[in-house]
């Protein structure tokens, strides 16, 4: 039940954010829920998730469809990117293709520094 209530509150807090992309006006809002996926996902501030693996999953599925938005060159920093991209090759091989995806297209659209090839 937490863990169905924690999985529950990620997705909306991601499709908060989605909304709050799209308006300029609403973009610092959308990098605080940003942040607080990215805390959740790196265990800061000692959160506690009934259903680790399911939880993790969950939000790092949050943050790369946000990565993959096309205004989310202001919601995330070149180290948020490094961060998620650490933390999807420990927890999941399958997520690294989509995330590759999402870099390789903010990449051709110059919203990325061309040092992400490397």
């Amino acid at each position: 039940m937490a863990s169905d209530l924690q999985h529950y509150s990620i997705k909306l807090l991601m499709k908060y954010a989605e909304s709050c992309s799209k308006d300029e006006r609403k973009e610092k809002e959308a990098a605080s829920v940003v942040s607080t996926l990215l805390k959740i996902l790196h265990r800061e501030d000692e959160i506690r998730l009934a259903d680790e693996s399911r939880v993790r999953q969950s939000c790092i599925g949050s943050l790369l469809k946000l990565a993959s938005t096309s205004k989310h060159d202001r919601l995330f920093s070149e180290e948020d990117f490094i961060s998620i991209s650490g933390t999807i090759l420990d927890e999941d091989i399958s997520l690294c293709s989509y995330f590759g995806k999402c870099i390789h297209l903010n990449l051709m659209a110059g919203k990325l520094p061309l040092r992400y090839l490397a």
